[in-house]
C-alpha cells in the first residue's frame, strides 16, 4: 500500500481510469452479447411456436373449407357440378397437406412429434371413409352411414387441430416467461458487478 501512495496522482488516476473503463467496456460487451441471444431467443420463438399456432389455424380453416365442399359435391345430382365440386375439395386438400408439412417440421419435441403423427393418421382415415361415401353416394341419394363415420372422424381432427394449436400456444408462453426471467437475471448481475467497480473505485480513491 505504502508503494501505491508513493506514485504520482497522475498515474494513479490514469490506472483508475484504466481499470474501470476496462470493466465498463466488459459490462457492455456482456450486454450486447446478451441483447443479440435474447433476440435470437425471440426470433426462435416466433419461428417456432408462435408461427406454429398460425399455421395450425391455417391447416384448419382450409381443412373445414374442404368437409364444406365435400358435403356439397355429394348432395349435387348434376354430374359437371359434383366434378367441380370435387376438384375444388381436391384443391383444399393440397392446400391443408401444405400447411399440415409446415407445422410437421416445427414439431421438435416428442409430444409434437406424436401429436403431428396422430394428426396425419387421422386425416388419411378421414380421407379414405370420404371415398367411401362418395363411391356409395349417387344422384344425390346420401349413404348416411358412411357419411356419418366420415363426419366422426373430421370432428376427431379438428380436435386434434385445436390440441396442437393450444401445446403451441403453450409453449410459446412458456418459453417468453423463461426469457423474461433470464433478462431479470442479467440485469441483476450487470447491477451488481457494476456495484462492485463503483466499490473499487471508492477503495483506490481512497488509497490516493
Amino acid at each position: 500500500m505504502g508503494s501505491f501512495k508513493n506514485v504520482k496522482i497522475r498515474t494513479k488516476l490514469v490506472g483508475l481510469v484504466s481499470v474501470l473503463s476496462f470493466f465498463t467496456l466488459l459490462i457492455a460487451g456482456y450486454g450486447i452479447y446478451q441483447a443479440k441471444s435474447i433476440d435470437a431467443s425471440y426470433r426462435e420463438i416466433y419461428e417456432k411456436d408462435t408461427s406454429a399456432t398460425a399455421v395450425a389455424g391455417q391447416a384448419g380453416m382450409y381443412f373445414n373449407e374442404s368437409r364444406a365442399v365435400f358435403l356439397r359435391a355429394i348432395m349435387q345430382q348434376v354430374p359437371q357440378e359434383r366434378q367441380e365440386s370435387l376438384d375444388r375439395m381436391k384443391a383444399l386438400d393440397d392446400e391443408t397437406d401444405k400447411y399440415l408439412v409446415t407445422l410437421e417440421s416445427k414439431a421438435v419435441s416428442a409430444e409434437g412429434k406424436n401429436a403431428m403423427k396422430q394428426l396425419q393418421e387421422q386425416v388419411a382415415k378421414y380421407r379414405s371413409l370420404r371415398v367411401n361415401v362418395l363411391q356409395l353416394s349417387q344422384n344425390g341419394a346420401v349413404d348416411w352411414p358412411s357419411f356419418t363415420a366420415a363426419q366422426q372422424q373430421a370432428k376427431a381432427i379438428s380436435g386434434q387441430v385445436e390440441k396442437i394449436t393450444g401445446m403451441a400456444a403453450t409453449a410459446g408462453e412458456t418459453h417468453m416467461a423463461q426469457e423474461g426471467s433470464d433478462i431479470a437475471h442479467n440485469i441483476l448481475l450487470m447491477a451488481v458487478v457494476s456495484l462492485l467497480i463503483i466499490l473499487l473505485a471508492m477503495g483506490m480513491g481512497t488509497a490516493m
